[in-house]
């Protein structure tokens, strides 16, 4: 996709702005790597999430061994990881784990979030409601609610709020778009001219871009960190209360 960068029209359409986060996070570096250290230092600052920074803890020790055997059978250390890893990609994401039958355990996942309706509801939690396919009517999503739908106790919805009242998630890749596209045309214009000279106005605009990334400072940092420290934790517990075996069950950051 391409935007004119004197009169930018921004993406408005979810699915397209979550594949323009795709299509930057894989291909520039600077997107990449400020996403792969969100990711990293929201889970407790280490990039090997196995390494005792991230535990599961039980409400008694008499429950730890049944949570420890699902962590076992379901890598729930790998599930975080890619909690972590969309949350901060597209500033939500939509886990999904199925505890119904327990002790068989049926999916534990993240679902597509192109593939995910959020309706507000008045004095009860958002609607989750899935979709098989995405389809653009008249320059609006096509709502295909007859799709049959998860239980509402097995998904979730972890979202980087960009004001109080929004539904949906605002990955922090948006607030750089207007400059990713000024420097993808400056790298273009530059290959062009073959001009050497241009290399330091592209260096200050990664800078500008990694500065935004990153939030700025520290301090706003770690506070959406926490934000989503918060969110995830409230997750998990969510998730195991379905199991009286499990109740009370929380994550952990050491």
């Amino acid at each position: 996709m391409t935007f004119d960068t004197d009169k930018l029209e921004l993406p408005k359409h979810r699915v397209t702005m979550n594949a323009i986060n795709r299509f930057y996070y894989r291909t520039n570096i600077t997107v990449g790597d400020a996403i792969n250290r969100h990711t990293i230092e929201s889970l407790g600052g280490s990039k090997f999430v196995d390494d005792g920074k991230i535990r599961f803890i039980a409400s008694d020790h008499k429950s730890q061994p049944a949570l420890d055997a699902l962590n076992e059978k379901r890598n729930l250390l790998k599930l975080v990881s890619l909690i972590a890893s969309e949350y901060w990609i597209f500033g939500e994401v939509f886990p999904y784990t199925d505890l119904e039958n327990y002790p068989d355990v049926g999916a534990m996942t993240i679902i597509n979030p192109d593939q995910i309706i959020v309706k507000k509801t008045f004095g009860g939690p958002d609607l989750l409601l899935l979709r098989t396919e995405i389809l653009l009517r008249s320059g609006e999503l096509d709502d295909n609610t007859n799709t049959p739908q998860p239980n509402p106790k097995s998904i979730s919805h972890l979202k980087m709020l960009g004001s109080p009242y929004d539904i949906r998630g605002t990955s922090i890749i948006v607030s750089a778009y207007e400059d990713l596209e000024r420097l993808r045309s400056g790298y273009f214009a530059k290959e062009i001219r073959q001009n050497d000279g241009d290399q330091a106005e592209l260096d200050i605009m990664e800078n500008v871009i990694r500065e935004k990334l990153m939030f700025g400072d520290e301090a706003t940092r770690q506070q959406k960190y926490s934000e989503f420290r918060i969110q995830l934790v409230e997750w998990f517990e969510k998730i195991m209360n379905q199991v009286p075996e499990l109740a009370g069950s929380t994550i952990r950051f050491e």
